[in-house]
């Protein structure tokens, strides 16, 4: 069952409810923190709003470079594989 999550971001309290469980709901939640911790660190002052979608914005950036690169190694494996697979064939030959 999905129990409700309290956590407090900008001085916000904020329930989030999910199967993910709370530990996983509290990493997150500190890993968004410590982002808006680096913003405020490079200077930037703005409103919670503001900081929060910069945050946001460089997180999003994250994940989309983590997914190319996940997909550039995935087609790396493949290529390699196959490759490997070719040289089987040929010793089997």
């Amino acid at each position: 069952m999905e129990e409700p999550v309290s956590i407090h971001i900008l001085g916000q309290t904020i329930l989030v409810k999910t199967p993910q469980g709370e530990d996983v709901v509290r990493r997150v939640a500190s890993h968004l923190e410590e982002r808006i911790d680096e913003v405020r660190r490079a200077g930037v002052t703005a409103d919670s709003l503001r900081l929060l979608l910069y945050a946001a914005f460089q997180m999003a950036d994250e994940n989309l470079r983590a997914e190319d690169e996940r997909s550039r190694l995935e087609t790396a494996v493949d290529e390699a594989s196959s490759r490997m697979l070719e040289i089987v064939k040929l010793d089997e030959g």
